[in-house]
């Protein structure tokens, strides 16, 4: 399963996740951290094919097994209510913003107990809480969040973990400069970003496609199209290494079809539409919206 996990073949790494789980139910012995770990993986890989249902299922199994052998305050249980913190957000439905902030609320709280409050994951729970204050204009409180986590990250300084974590903060921190128009500061925020994921990661790791996303769309909004062209396809030329067919792939040509269409390119970004189009038909998962536009 884990094999199969690795290798992107997420509806086959289901199959053999619940067959062990299956398996595990019929032993007299309680193996609730094993059968909880397969329930935490099955969440993993439901989410990967946006079976948001089937996701949520897995997690909710995964927490009570968990809950029930360790206790409902282990930092395992708060471990998984930060990946369904994050699932409940990205899956965008109607309250999704306060249903996830309750979710990060509630992992500091056992981060908090079991004196983990300055440990690298709340940090990254910090990191998460600030998205969705930036994402809804609160941009003082999402401020507040990162001060948190940049911190945090800043105190274990050439860990690996920790210079990630500094530039996940910084690319938030670029987003806030971008949310309010101020885009030199949010330019030199997400390249701080890609410097470090550079370095850090290499040059063809996922965080860099995103940091190099990122720095393309303020050149767009500033009209700069030709570096927003090339920040933009080296990011999804990134992307393409890691995924045959998604909906990253496909939301990158949509955004780099959107610069050519407004700098008067509209037979090149026709392509591109048509391409975009295209991909978002053949996947699977509510995307009528993405193909509407």
């Amino acid at each position: 399963g884990d094999s199969l996990f690795q290798l992107k073949d997420y509806p086959a790494s289901v199959a053999v996740f619940q067959e062990a789980v299956e398996m595990f139910s019929h032993f007299s012995q309680s193996y609730g951290e094993s059968v909880a770990t397969l329930y935490y993986k099955l969440g993993l890989a439901c989410s990967k094919m946006n079976a948001y249902e089937e996701a949520f299922a897995s997690f909710r199994q995964c927490i009570r097994v968990f809950s029930e052998d360790l206790g409902p305050d282990h930092l395992r249980v708060g471990d998984v209510m930060y990946d369904v913190g994050k699932l409940v957000y990205s899956h965008g439905e109607h309250g999704s913003a306060e249903k996830s902030m309750e979710c990060f609320k509630e992992v500091m709280r056992i981060y908090s107990l079991n004196k983990h409050q300055n440990h690298v994951r709340a940090a990254d729970v910090s990191v998460q809480m600030a998205t969705i204050h930036t994402d809804l204009g609160e941009y003082d409180e999402a401020r507040d969040a990162l001060k948190k986590a940049l911190k945090i990250y800043e105190g274990g300084i050439g860990e690996k973990t920790s210079l990630v974590g500094k530039g996940l903060t910084l690319q938030q921190i670029g987003r806030i400069h971008y949310a309010k128009n101020e885009f030199d500061q949010a330019l030199t925020s997400f390249k701080d970003a890609l410097q470090i994921f550079q370095d850090t990661l290499g040059e063809k790791d996922m965080n860099v496609s995103l940091a190099l996303s990122n720095i393309g769309i303020v050149h767009a909004r500033k009209s700069e199209h030709e570096k927003a062209v090339e920040m933009c396809t080296k990011a999804l030329k990134i992307r393409k290494l890691h995924f045959d067919d998604d909906q990253d792939i496909a939301d990158s040509l949509f955004n780099i079809a959107n610069i050519l269409d407004d700098w008067g390119r509209k037979d090149e970004a026709l392509i591109l539409f048509e391409k975009a189009l295209k991909l978002y038909k053949s996947l699977p998962g509510d995307l009528e919206i993405s193909q509407a536009n």
